[in-house]
């Protein structure tokens, strides 16, 4: 994935992506990226947090693994109110 990301195709692709996303963004906003195991969501998620964040857009990624992977696997310490 790192050469994939770091090739020219995809940094024009992504600045194309977050430019045209920016020009749609005029509220809250949530933007779903889906795909295979390994495709590169988390990738994709964290560059445009990151480019988002660098033009002064707040912006967050939340991964679906945290609700249903244990704290465990994740690392995320919640508390179990159930029990």
């Amino acid at each position: 994935m790192t050469n994939t990301v770091n090739s020219q195709h995809y940094q024009t692709t992504l600045a194309q992506l977050t430019e045209k996303l920016q020009s749609d963004l005029q509220f809250l906003a949530v933007i779903g990226i889906s795909g295979a195991q390994g495709s590169g969501k988390t990738t994709l998620a964290a560059a445009l947090v990151q480019r988002f964040n660098a033009t002064g857009i707040r912006s967050a990624a939340v991964s679906l693994d945290d609700y249903y992977l244990s704290g465990m696997i994740t690392g995320c310490h919640w508390i179990n109110s159930s029990k």
